[in-house]
């Protein structure tokens, strides 16, 4: 077999492992956008729910709990639920989840 041919059959699949992890290196998932937007906006206690909507996008559902509302945004490898009080101002985070996503 030729030396040259062999070369090219061992260099294709390291070629296609390191492009892969360069291209997973600059581009993100909607979960690590939507958890890198949270981080972002610091202590979340005492923001309005229109400062936090206005910048993470609105909640996958909303549920009125006696004098609160829970807020919950999820994607697949994150979760944040967000309380709120009667007057829309964030009381604290009630839950969050988040998975790490690794190179498959």
């Amino acid at each position: 077999m030729d030396n040259s041919l062999m070369i090219w059959i061992f260099a294709i699949p390291l070629i296609a492992l390191v492009l892969g992890a360069i291209i997973k290196a600059f581009t993100t998932t909607p979960s690590q956008e939507l958890n890198k937007k949270f981080v972002e906006l610091g202590t979340l206690k005492g923001k309005t729910y229109d400062q936090i909507v206005n910048y993470v996008g609105e909640p996958n559902s909303k549920d009125v709990l006696n004098d609160t509302v829970l807020c919950q945004w999820i994607q697949p490898a994150y979760h944040i639920a967000l309380l709120f009080d009667r007057n829309m101002v964030c009381l604290g985070v009630s839950s969050e989840t988040k998975i790490d996503e690794t190179l498959t």
